[in-house]
């Protein structure tokens, strides 16, 4: 099962599948903090294989900083992270079923 931040970042990439995007790009768009960010891509690029990932191919002395970690969907795995997802959404539309409320009792 997917954690809600894992999703946000599969459903980001879901939308404009062709993008590559680095962690911070990541960060603005979504809004999830650094320190759920990077281990909920290594769950999807490693452990689930929804993402692909590799190092920026650039000159850090030219730049004036270090390559950056660019992330894009798996082509190869877009059907199964579209099942993850829906899978995530059937969850969370389960466990977030308003409960009836109780009457109070009356305080003695």
């Amino acid at each position: 099962m997917l954690s809600p931040p894992a999703a946000a970042i599969l459903q980001r990439f879901m939308r404009a599948p062709a993008d590559e995007l680095y962690g911070f790009e990541i960060i603005r768009e979504t809004g999830i903090a650094s320190s759920t960010l990077y281990p909920a891509l290594r769950v999807l690029a490693e452990e689930r294989g929804f993402l692909s990932s590799r190092w920026e191919a650039i000159d850090p002395a030219k730049e004036g900083r270090p390559p950056r970690r660019m992330y894009r969907l798996n082509g190869h795995a877009r059907q199964a992270a579209n099942e993850a997802l829906r899978e995530h959404a059937e969850h969370h539309k389960r466990r977030l079923k308003p409960v009836p409320l109780r009457p109070r009792h009356a305080e003695r």
